[in-house]
């Protein structure tokens, strides 16, 4: 499964630019801005990192095939996002000056 996870800090400064007047740049119309994080990512390659980061060694992944799963419900494989819409946003872009944070940084600023 291919996800785009988004750092907690990104999308609290995000949703406070926005509600401080930065989405009505958008002009009035009702628009969809996807806040995914900057890369895709696959659950295995997050967990490989938390790993990585942790010093856990990578053979406490347990892999398998989503065929091989009852998850009791149906969801897409990739739930990706294209945050590119947001990215060109001027109050975004003051809001992250230094861009979406990436996963491997994220884990630095989170698992101290």
């Amino acid at each position: 499964e291919v996800r785009c996870p988004v750092f907690v800090e990104d999308v609290v400064a995000l949703l406070l630019a926005a509600a401080r007047g930065g989405g009505s740049a958008l002009g009035g119309g009702a628009q969809t801005l996807h806040m995914g994080g900057p890369e895709r990512m696959s659950r295995v390659d997050m967990a490989k990192g938390v790993c990585s980061h942790r010093g856990y060694p990578e053979g406490r992944i347990k892999h398998s095939s989503r065929a091989a799963l009852d998850l009791g419900f149906t969801s897409p494989l990739d739930i990706s996002m294209d945050s590119s819409l947001l990215d060109s946003q001027p109050w975004a872009i003051a809001a992250l000056p230094q861009g979406r944070t990436t996963w491997a940084a994220a884990l630095h600023k989170v698992l101290v």
